[in-house]
């Protein structure tokens, strides 16, 4: 089993804490994520993020919006293959 939760405490957490709040204080858009337990079927994270969209900052690819998206759960798609596969669903039902 992987536990690395009291090591990042000892070693991590502080330095992660003050990196996120230089980034805030800089306007620095970042997201850091720490695995630090892993048992059965599960992975803990500690992410730490200062995100674009609610800060008002604009990327034109904003990949880290994309990280916290993985972090929460969902799914990634290579881009355009839905589209592709949408179309040809499309073209099957319409003919």
């Amino acid at each position: 089993m992987y536990n690395r939760q009291d090591v990042f405490k000892k070693h991590i957490q502080k330095k992660a804490e003050e990196l996120n709040e230089l980034c805030k204080q800089l306007g620095v858009v970042s997201f850091m994520s720490f695995a630090v337990k892993d048992c059965d079927n599960e992975t803990e994270y500690k992410n730490y993020i200062y995100g674009s969209t609610s800060n008002g900052i604009r990327l034109n690819v904003d990949h880290i919006r994309h990280h916290v998206n993985v972090a929460n759960g969902f799914m990634t798609v290579a881009g355009g293959i839905i589209i592709t596969f949408a179309k040809e669903i499309l073209n099957i039902i319409v003919g």
